[in-house]
């Protein structure tokens, strides 16, 4: 089934590519087995800048990263040959592509593949589908590099959310989990309390956008006490979780530090076992619809008691 994504002859964007894997995810050559949840942690593997490291890592780290990835989405028990299941489940994923592009997605706009071989490390390529004639003839195509960037090794709330310019007034959050996730008691999420807090005595309203049953009592407890006394306010809003895959069919956190500006910006967080490190800051055009997208839930859903 061809997919209707936008494709100018420019780099895919992260947004093209999220719309793609989800594509991908509904056919049948990605069910059963772990290939769509492997093609998932290459891509983001990628975007997140892990390829670019030196010295580059070999295919046997990442297969033993994988399986410690994939037994932390689903439960289940990694391999005891992890080298020997990943070059077969990966290999397999290779000729899966391969399948796919050949057949149902032969008028797919992008095109993903895996790079093989002796040191290729199973790096995902994304180019566009040369053989579709509206992609060189697009009348509204965009010529220009796309503005987006990977931010690598980089601590969202050390770096940025701590660092928000004078005049920030408002900072919008939608977090596929709020539930009460990890050591609420630990030192980095006393620190992340705050820099809310020191943002919330700045005036900087927040407001979080989550699924209905993924707010945790304790942990919006601990997000409320950091308004406490403060000028800045917290606004939660629950929604279905339904209509937060709206915003993105990935369950992850966006975040936009000015959702007020004539042109927002919005971060995507990348499915990591280092998340807070993973981050993608999106171009214009899909900053502009994540945003407008978090405004139209939080209009359509009212606002728990905070």
């Amino acid at each position: 089934m061809p997919t209707e994504l936008e494709a100018p002859p420019s780099a895919p964007t992260a947004d093209q590519i999220e719309q793609q894997l989800s594509e991908l995810g509904k056919d049948r050559l990605m069910q059963g087995g772990l290939r769509r949840l492997a093609l998932r942690f290459l891509i983001d593997f990628k975007l997140s800048g892990r390829y670019e490291q030196s010295p580059r890592p070999i295919s046997k780290a990442i297969y033993a990263e994988f399986y410690e990835f994939a037994v932390k989405k689903t439960g289940g028990i990694a391999p005891k040959d992890t080298e020997a299941s990943g070059k077969k489940l990966f290999g397999e994923l290779i000729d899966a592509l391969k399948d796919y592009y050949a057949g149902p997605g032969k008028e797919d706009a992008l095109i993903i593949t895996l790079q093989g071989g002796m040191g290729g490390g199973y790096e995902p390529r994304f180019k566009w589908n040369a053989g579709l004639s509206a992609h060189k003839s697009a009348p509204n195509a965009d010529v220009t590099a796309p503005d987006y960037g990977v931010i690598a090794n980089t601590d969202f709330m050390r770096d940025i959310e701590d660092k928000v310019p004078q005049g920030t007034t408002d900072i919008w959050i939608a977090a596929s989990d709020l539930s009460n996730v990890g050591d609420e008691t630990s030192a980095y999420s006393d620190y992340v309390r705050k820099v809310v807090r020191s943002n919330a005595l700045r005036n900087v309203d927040y407001t979080y956008i989550c699924p209905q049953g993924h707010a945790g009592e304790s942990r919006i407890q601990n997000l409320r006490d950091c308004f406490n006394d403060t000028p800045g306010k917290l606004h939660l809003h629950q929604i279905p979780l339904e209509r937060f895959l709206e915003i993105s069919v990935v369950l992850t956190h966006f975040i936009s530090l000015n959702p007020l500006a004539e042109k927002p910006d919005a971060y995507m967080q990348l499915p990591s076992l280092d998340a807070h490190r993973a981050w993608i800051r999106l171009n214009h055009k899909d900053s502009a619809r994540v945003v407008a997208k978090m405004k139209s839930l939080i209009n359509s859903f009212p606002e728990d008691d905070a």
